[in-house]
C-alpha cells in the first residue's frame, strides 16, 4: 500500500511542477514542502517496508536538513499566498539555518564510504536499537534529531495557521475563499501527518526493537494514509495543481454567466 501511495504522491509533485514552475515563483516553496515529505517517506520505506541496505544507504540522513525546511516551506508559501504576491524578505534566511547546521553536523557521516553505510543500514535492520550508536549526526543525538525536527514542524504549522487566521478574520471571506479552503486543508493535512509520524515516533523510542511489529504496521499503515491525504489536497484545488489562479476561475464563472 505505501509504494502505491509514494507513487500517488510523486506523481502529483510532478503534475504541480509541470504546471506551475514557469507560472508562478511562490510554488517553489510548495514543492519544497512536498519533496522533503516525499523524500522522508521513501527513508522510512526503505529501511522499514523494503529492509533494503542499498536504498537505505542513499536516502537515511542523507536528506535530514531538507526536513528542516520543510516547516520553513509551508510558512513562506501561505504567507506569499495571502499576499498574494512572491515575498522575500532578508530575515527570511534566518529561517534556513538550522539546515545549514544540519548539514555541517552530518557531514562525517556523508563522507564516510557508501559500502560503511550499507553495513551500517544491514547492522540497523537486524537490529533497530543500532541506531542509537550510529554517529549520524556529531552535534544531537538520534533522539534528539527526531525531537528538533518535530518540534520545528509543529512551530511552523501554529505560525502558518495564525497568519491563515488573521488574514481570514480582517478579509471579505467569500472574496478569497477557494484560497482560504486550500490553505487551510493544507496546514490541516500536514498537522495531521505530523502528529501521527510523532506516534511512530514515540512508538520506535518506546520499544525500538518494535520496528517491524505488528503494531508499527498499523501505525505505518496510518502514516500511509495521512500521506495520502496531503498528496489528495491538491487534486481537490485544480487552480493550485494546475496553476489556474482564482481570479481566473471567477472571471470566468461570470463569463459564463453572462
Amino acid at each position: 500500500m505505501f509504494q502505491g501511495v509514494l507513487i500517488f504522491f510523486f506523481f502529483v509533485i510532478m503534475l504541480i511542477v509541470g504546471f506551475n514552475y514557469k507560472k508562478r515563483r511562490n510554488v517553489m516553496y510548495l514543492i519544497g514542502l512536498y519533496l522533503a515529505a516525499f523524500i522522508y517517506a521513501i527513508s522510512h520505506f526503505s529501511i522499514s517496508t523494503l529492509q533494503d541496505p542499498f536504498w537505505s544507504a542513499i536516502f537515511i540522513n542523507h536528506f535530514t536538513p531538507l526536513y528542516l525546511l520543510a516547516g520553513p516551506f509551508l510558512f513562506f508559501y501561505v504567507r506569499n499566498t495571502l499576499q498574494g504576491a512572491f515575498v522575500w524578505k532578508k530575515t527570511d534566511v534566518l529561517h534556513f539555518i538550522p539546515g545549514f547546521i544540519q548539514c555541517i553536523a552530518i557531514l562525517p557521516y556523508s563522507l564516510d564510504s557508501f559500502e560503511n553505510k550499507k553495513a551500517i543500514m544491514q547492522s540497523i535492520i537486524e537490529n533497530t536499537a543500532y541506531m542509537y550508536e550510529v554517529p549520524f549526526n556529531m552535534f544531537f543525538e538520534t533522539h534528539t534529531n527526531f525531537a528538533i525536527r518535530l518540534v520545528s514542524l509543529l512551530i511552523y504549522i501554529y505560525l502558518s495557521f495564525r497568519l491563515w487566521y488573521i488574514f481570514k478574520k480582517n478579509q471579505d471571506i467569500k472574496k478569497y475563499q477557494i484560497s482560504l479552503k486550500w490553505l487551510l486543508s493544507l496546514i490541516t493535512s500536514v498537522f495531521l501527518l505530523v502528529i501521527v509520524y510523532a506516534a511512530f515516533v514515540l512508538n520506535l523510542f518506546s520499544s525500538p526493537t518494535d520496528l517491524y511489529s505488528a503494531t508499527n504496521t498499523v501505525i505505518l499503515s496510518t502514516v500511509a494514509f495521512a500521506f495520502a491525504l496531503v498528496g489528495l489536497i491538491p487534486i481537490m484545488f485544480p487552480h493550485v495543481l494546475y496553476g489556474f489562479s482564482v481570479a481566473q476561475k471567477e472571471r470566468e464563472k461570470l463569463g459564463n454567466a453572462l
